[in-house]
């Protein structure tokens, strides 16, 4: 479902051969509490923005299907998500990226305008 990607922790998602695919490719992301924090403190960091997102349950709620509908669409490659495990490898934050949702919202809304 994943391939291996040059940046360790991150996993490029497969582009799906049937339907309307995003030009970009997903990603999931797993990090460190640690490396989490360490980029997340860096403000002018670029890609600390990019390390903020919502909740699962937020983004279902947000966009009016269920949680698993959410992990589906990340699963899928529909959505990006971000996992930070602790030092002692137990899940600390799921977030899915703000651009991911809105990337995601807009072409569910395409798919029901048909």
């Amino acid at each position: 479902m994943h391939e291996a990607s040059p940046d360790p922790g991150r996993y490029l998602a497969k582009p799906r051969p049937y339907g309307p695919s995003p030009p970009t490719t997903m990603a999931l992301r797993k990090l460190s509490l640690s490396r989490f924090e360490k980029l997340t403190a860096e403000s002018e960091h670029e890609r600390a923005k990019l390390l903020g997102g919502y909740s699962p349950g937020y983004v279902a709620a947000k966009l009016g299907i269920s949680r698993q509908a959410v992990h589906k669409a990340i699963h899928r490659g529909d959505l990006d998500a971000i996992i930070v495990n602790g030092d002692d490898g137990h899940l600390r934050a799921f977030l899915v990226p703000d651009e991911s949702i809105e990337r995601f919202a807009a072409a569910r809304a395409a798919r029901q305008a048909r």
